[in-house]
């Protein structure tokens, strides 16, 4: 392997402020970035091969995010948008072991002798792991968020999300070769109070909702392995002074 490490980012972004009326503006914000990596690695640090790796990767991903917002009836500030995130990851990676630890690595599966599993599975070579993992992730959500002043101390805070994601991996490390497709979505909640006792002090409250979308074992070496993890939800709630 070449015995180089490093890595090389790009990015850029964008963000358009734009004044519709005297009550409505436009936001606009976009994003690109892209990443090409290369490692290697020499675990046992001495001149005998006991581990070497040696990968690459490449990433790139998207964002983009529109959003409106006003004030009506002189009483309520609202902000109504839209968000989608896009990327593709490829993670190309070797491992390799020299023949007597690898035939021990490799006989696990075979319930052969070390010598005779490493030539049946592989022939001679001595790499453990040989891996492509391409992953395409998607994210898109809307949202919309009002503030309504009843009186000058009392105020009412309104929130809702709508979030779809989608993950579709394709494995192929040696131990395991197949798809991974995740297809979700989530709709959040917020609701909260504050009232302003003086210029200085203000009580709240407040209950909200959140989402962590599935996820995946990255790194499977079985097909028992190779399975989404379960998404989260949560709630909150809070009860605060601020002064």
């Amino acid at each position: 392997f070449s015995p180089r490490s490093g890595l090389e980012r790009k990015a850029y972004s964008g963000t358009l402020n734009w004044k519709l009326t005297d009550t409505m503006n436009l936001t606009a914000v976009a994003s690109h970035s892209s990443v090409v990596g290369q490692l290697s690695a020499d675990a046992d640090a001495s001149p005998m091969n006991l581990q070497v790796t040696g990968g690459q990767q490449d990433f790139k991903w998207s964002t983009g995010e529109i959003r409106l917002n006003g004030r009506a009836f002189d009483h309520t500030d609202w902000t109504l948008g839209t968000f989608f995130y896009d990327s593709t990851a490829a993670n190309r990676q070797t491992v390799s072991f020299p023949p007597l630890l690898y035939g021990i690595f490799r006989a696990g599966g075979t319930g052969a002798p070390p010598p005779v599993a490493v030539f049946l599975i592989d022939g001679p070579a001595n790499v453990g792991v040989n891996a492509q993992n391409i992953a395409d992730s998607k994210s898109e959500a809307a949202f919309l968020h009002t503030v309504t002043n009843f009186t000058d101390k009392l105020s009412m805070t309104l929130g809702a999300r709508y979030s779809h994601d989608k993950k579709d991996v394709a494995f192929d490390n040696g131990f395991y070769v197949g798809p991974i497709n995740i297809d979700d979505n989530h709709t959040d909640w917020r609701a909260g109070l504050d009232y302003k006792f003086s210029n200085t002090v203000m009580a709240y409250v407040s209950a909200s909702t959140g989402y962590r979308p599935p996820a995946y074992n990255s790194r499977p070496f079985s097909p028992a392995q190779a399975v989404a993890v379960g998404g989260e939800e949560m709630t909150a709630y809070e009860l605060g002074l601020k002064t």
